[in-house]
C-alpha cells in the first residue's frame, strides 16, 4: 500500500513539473502604429519586474540612452540598461510604418515571490527631432483576456524641434519626400535652445520640411498597445 502511495505521488510530482514547464508565464503584446503619417523606430519591448527600472521621468533631463533613441531610433542603451535590471528584452522585426502594426511574445523573466511582472515599450516616432512613444511599468493583471491601452509621445527634450529633414535620421528606414538620406539623427554635440527636460509631445508644427497635414499626429494616443498575458 505504502509503495503505492509513493508510486502516485511521484507521478503526480511529474505531472506538476510538465505543465509548469508547458504553461512558463509569457505575455503576447501587438503594438499599432495607428497614425497615417508617422513611422515608429524598431521598438524595445520588454517584460520584467515592476519598479526596480525607470527609462525616463516627466520633468526631468534624459539619460544619454533615451536621448540615442528619441534622436536616432538607437536601441542598444535602453536594452542594456533593462537588461542590466533582470528584464527580458525583444527587439520588433523592423519599423512600423502608419496603421500597421506588430506582433511580439516575451516569456516572462524568473522573479521573486514578492515581484510582479510589469511591461514596457518604446520607439522613436521617426519624423520627429526627438519624439518617442513608451509606457513603462506597466503592471501585467488578469489573465488570458485581450488587454489595450494607447501609447502617448514624449519629447526628451534633447534636440530642438526645427522639423527639418536634416536633423531626421532618415538612414534607419524612412524617407520623407525629398529629404536626404544621411539626416543627421542622435548627436551628443547638438543644443537644445528652449528645451531642457522630458514633456509631454506637442505634436508638429510645420516650421521646417515636416508638414503636420503629412506627418501630424496626436500626441496623447499615437499608438496603440493591446496585450495577452498567460500567467
Amino acid at each position: 500500500m505504502r509503495k503505492s502511495i509513493f508510486a502516485v505521488s511521484i507521478l503526480l510530482a511529474a505531472v506538476v513539473v510538465k505543465a509548469t514547464v508547458a504553461t512558463a508565464a509569457s505575455v503576447t503584446v501587438m503594438l499599432h502604429n495607428i497614425t497615417d503619417g508617422q513611422t515608429l523606430s524598431r521598438p524595445i519591448y520588454g517584460v520584467g519586474p515592476c519598479g526596480v527600472t525607470t527609462m525616463f521621468n516627466e520633468g526631468k533631463i534624459a539619460s544619454v540612452a533615451l536621448e540615442q533613441m528619441a534622436e536616432g531610433g538607437i536601441s542598444s542603451p535602453l536594452v542594456t540598461f533593462l537588461q542590466s535590471k533582470g528584464w527580458k528584452v525583444l527587439l520588433g522585426p523592423g519599423t512600423i510604418l502608419g496603421n500597421n502594426s506588430q506582433t511580439m511574445t516575451i516569456t516572462v523573466p524568473s522573479m521573486t515571490a514578492t515581484q510582479h511582472p510589469c511591461i514596457a515599450v518604446i520607439s522613436m516616432l521617426v519624423p520627429t527631432n526627438d519624439g518617442f512613444i513608451a509606457l513603462q511599468d506597466l503592471y501585467l493583471f488578469g489573465g488570458y483576456a485581450l488587454r489595450w491601452m494607447y501609447v502617448p509621445a514624449y519629447d526628451a527634450g534633447t534636440e530642438y524641434n526645427d522639423e527639418l529633414c536634416a536633423s531626421i535620421p532618415t538612414a534607419i528606414g524612412y524617407t520623407y519626400g525629398t529629404c536626404p538620406v544621411n539626416g543627421q539623427g542622435f548627436n551628443s554635440t547638438k543644443p537644445w535652445p528652449r528645451e531642457r527636460t522630458v514633456t509631454a509631445h506637442k505634436g508638429l508644427h510645420g516650421r521646417g520640411n515636416l508638414k503636420p497635414a503629412d506627418s501630424g499626429f496626436n500626441p496623447e494616443r499615437p499608438a496603440k498597445l493591446m496585450f495577452w498575458y498567460n500567467p
